[in-house]
């Protein structure tokens, strides 16, 4: 799967939360979808500096927004918005293992080093998480904590959404380089995933 599938999935969760009953007060989670979603069409691959909003981004949805809409400060959610919210956040986790273990270099090396650590660095146990995703999130998550251990993939502490989305069209980059928005690069993203109704 391709960037704009992972994109074009996103949407789909939107639009099924479009559905529940949203308040100001509530709706911030909604806005982690919206930037998400405007990276992932926007995005230069070969820029780093996108790249690493990119990732922070997807590691807000992944790892940040289902435990802030769980705060007792956090206004209560619309009735039926908390298990939508957790089965995309555990897609944008397993999203964000995939692009952590293979969109990165020395992958050999990596690799060699993972499975040192023991079997849960088998990359057929992305195949196992991406079907559990299926049946739990949480459960889910489980498997793909291990592999995130195994492969000593750790959060960057650095997943702050961006304040805007950014523009369709042509967009500077802060290399100094003018890119078209329709530049998605392909990631090792290999399974699509349709949100279930």
């Amino acid at each position: 799967m391709n960037l704009e599938e992972l994109s074009e999935t996103l949407a789909g969760f939107r639009t099924l939360l479009a559905k529940q009953q949203w308040s100001p007060q509530n709706s911030m989670i909604l806005g982690s979808f919206r930037t998400l979603a405007g990276l992932l069409r926007t995005v230069d691959r070969l820029c780093p500096a996108c790249d690493r909003e990119l990732q922070r981004a997807l590691e807000h949805l992944a790892l940040h927004s289902a435990r802030d809409t769980a705060q007792p400060d956090v206004p209560a959610l619309p009735d039926g918005a908390g298990p939508l919210i957790d089965e995309a956040a555990a897609y944008a986790y397993f999203s964000f293992t995939l692009l952590g273990i293979f969109g990165r270099r020395n992958f050999n090396e990596r690799k060699r080093r993972a499975e040192e650590r023991g079997p849960d660095s088998a990359t057929e146990l992305l195949a196992e998480a991406r079907r559990e995703l299926a049946v739990s999130p949480y459960s889910a998550r489980t498997l793909i904590d291990a592999l995130r251990l195994a492969w000593d993939l750790r959060a960057t502490g650095e997943a702050v959404i961006p304040s805007a989305v950014p523009a369709r069209g042509p967009t500077a980059h802060a290399h100094g380089t003018n890119r078209s928005a329709s530049c998605l690069g392909s990631s090792p993203l290999n399974v699509a995933r349709t949100p279930r109704s």
